[in-house]
Order: structure tokens, then sequence, then C-alpha cells
């Protein structure tokens, strides 16, 4: 009878343990972007948003564009990562200078009409520094700055000293432009983060409604979203967001 005691209590020390691993793995699962993350249910009040508003509005992209905006979704499957980042105050504008192989049809079209082949086009640039980056591409800490076409400038948002951000960037490496390596930004996907930790979006939503809900849980999100969106056409994205 106690051998028979014994038996049973070992098998359920066995189960227990099995138990305890698995949970352990769950828990790993969850708190890795390879799991889609769980939005927080907190979110601010209608009215505490529209207040908000005034100091944080809306952009809907610039009116002379040739095609519609981008969406969230096609940004996030073009970017390199999704940042939270805090705006040093520190903007400037620059010139970048293109120069095209000397066989393409730019730069023979360009030299017989008297020109030299290089293509000029003004940016503007933020310094900005990292606060979380969800690829791993920068460390906390590191000062990078996010530019756009000098076009755009009035139709993005304004980087105050000290706000702080989400944002999903496309880094962009051109050995044949004066500046070899560049982060680029768009309204589309920005979020302010607003009220110790919540956000507000920069831009027009329509598959999304992250706006109120708390930054650390969006961040993660896009993360997640921006890795699995990579190579994939826009049924599918609505797809893989429909299993959310």
């Amino acid at each position: 009878m106690k051998s028979m005691t014994k038996i049973v209590i070992a098998a359920l020390c066995f189960v227990a343990i099995i138990i305890s691993a698995v949970l352990a793995i769950a828990v790993l699962k969850t708190d890795s972007l390879s799991a889609p993350a769980i939005l927080s249910r907190e979110r601010l009040t209608a009215e505490r948003i529209e207040e908000l508003r005034t100091e944080y509005p809306v952009f809907y992209g610039a009116p002379f564009a040739d095609s519609l905006p981008v969406s969230m979704y096609k940004l996030l499957s073009l970017s390199d990562t999704v940042l939270i980042a805090k705006s040093t105050g520190k903007m400037n504008t620059y010139t970048d200078s293109y120069i095209f192989d000397s066989s393409s049809p730019e730069v023979l079209v360009d030299k017989k009409a008297g020109g030299t082949g290089i293509q000029n086009v003004k940016r503007f640039e933020y310094e900005v520094e990292v606060v979380e980056d969800s690829s791993g591409l920068y460390k906390p800490g590191a000062h990078i700055t996010l530019a756009q076409n000098a076009d755009l400038e009035p139709y993005l948002p304004v980087l105050k000293e000290g706000l702080e951000f989400i944002v999903p960037i496309r880094v962009v490496a051109d050995q044949n432009a004066t500046r070899k390596v560049q982060q680029y930004f768009a309204e589309a996907g920005f979020y302010y983060v607003v009220d110790n930790g919540y956000v507000l979006a920069a831009f027009e939503e329509s598959q999304y409604g992250f706006t109120g809900l708390k930054a650390e849980s969006v961040y993660k999100e896009m993360g997640y979203l921006s890795e699995q969106f990579k190579g994939k056409t826009p049924d599918e994205m609505s797809k893989l967001v429909n299993k959310q």
C-alpha cells in the first residue's frame, strides 16, 4: 500500500513538472514579438483625445501627391523597423545629390541637354534619440536623423524638442547619393506619445484604431506586424490582421 502511494505521489510530481514547463514556454512566447502582442484595453476618453488634438494634430498628406497616401499596412510592410523615439528639437535642411550610372538613360538624356547627370533633391531631417527599436537596428540612447523631402515638410508632424513618438522607418543606403545612409519617416503610422504613455495618431486612421491606447502595447503590435507584413500582398495583410 505504501509503495502504491509513493508511485502515485511520484506520478503527480512528474505531471506538475510538465505543466510548469509548458507554462514557462507559454510565458516566453507571449513576451516575444514572434507572437501577436496583446493590446492594452486602457484607453483615453474621447473628451481627452479631443482636447489633445489642438496640440497634436492629424495630417492628411500632401495635396499635390500624384497617388493616394500610403496606408499604414503598406508602410509597415516596407519599414525596416519601428521606433519609440524622442526628438532633440534639432532640425536641418540639406541637398542630396544623386549621381546616376553614366550609361543610364537618365544620364544620357541629361547630358544631351547639357546637364551633368546629377539630380539635386532638397531634404529636411530631425535629430532624435532612440528609446526602443523593434528590430534592434539601433541601441537605446543612439542619436539618428529622420528625413523626408523638403516639399513634404508642411504635411508632416513637427518634431519639437522633447516630443516622444512611435514611427515605422525605412533605412535607405545609396552609394550614389551624398548621404550614403538615411532614415525616412512619413505621417502614416506616426503616433504621438502623450499623457504619460498613451498614443494619438498623426494620420487619419482607417484600418486601425490605436488612438488612445497604451504606447507600449501599440509599439509591440506595430513591431510584430512590421515583421509579419514583409513581402505580403494587401489581401494577405488583411487576413493576418483579422486573425488578431
